[in-house]
């Protein structure tokens, strides 16, 4: 595939999905106010609120990136997309505690693994040299996000409230979900054999693993909040 086209059918796609899982990270404690104004919820409802987000993504994982190993990413996250922009309608609509956690779990699962899609499609259709350079650009134009959630957003749910807010994130995640599905090629299936594939149980026996994991475990874990939020890891 030509550099220019890997960029606009590749690239970009992804970026503004991880983008606008940024804004769905970061959001929650913007609209805690207002969720204690208009709903009167306490302070426990609102953590069981943000944690039920964070739950969901966590336990996304290995599911959703065993799916993408066996459907490819372009057909996995853009279901899932459109599985947060659903969760985004049901939370804008959203009248008591049960149907806002229910929403908040849709789009953590939905955005799970916006990043690892992402870098996995950069890997499958950009050259070697370029790979690096590619996945820096992802991540530095989705975490845009991070500053527009907390400035324009906030202005945003000022002006317009959180409902509509959420609307219109709904509306990103389905323009995003098919803009990843009309323009990422789809990747040829694998040729191996099935017994021959790769386990959980020999990545965890291989040393490299153990050699990245507890460096990755310790500076995700320990990344510093953002307004109680944390930062979205894939």
């Amino acid at each position: 595939m030509p550099h220019g086209r890997s960029v606009v059918c590749v690239l970009l796609p992804f970026a503004a999905a991880y983008y606008v899982s940024y804004v769905f990270w970061l959001i929650s404690p913007l609209i805690s106010t207002s969720l204690t104004r208009d709903l009167n919820l306490s302070s426990s409802d609102l953590g069981v609120l943000a944690s039920s987000y964070i739950l969901a993504l966590i336990v996304a994982q290995i599911p959703l990136c065993v799916l993408i190993d066996r459907y490819g990413p372009r057909l996995v996250q853009s279901v899932c997309l459109m599985i947060a922009a659903a969760g985004a309608v049901i939370f804008a609509h959203g009248g008591t505690l049960a149907v806002l956690v229910l929403g908040r779990i849709m789009i953590g699962f939905g955005v799970a693994t916006v990043l690892i899609t992402g870098l996995k499609s950069i890997a499958t259709w950009f050259p070697a040299n370029l790979v690096a350079t590619a996945n820096g650009l992802l991540v530095s134009l989705g975490a845009l996000g991070a500053i527009t959630a907390t400035e324009t957003a906030g202005l945003l749910i000022d002006d317009l409230g959180w409902r509509l807010v959420h609307l219109g994130l709904a509306v990103a995640a389905t323009i995003c979900a098919l803009a990843i599905f009309a323009t990422v090629p789809e990747p040829k299936r694998s040729s191996r054999r099935s017994e021959d594939a790769t386990t959980f149980r020999d990545i965890y026996k291989h040393r490299r693993f153990w050699t990245v994991a507890p460096l990755s475990a310790a500076c995700v874990g320990t990344a510093g909040p953002c307004k109680g939020s944390g930062l979205p890891t894939g």
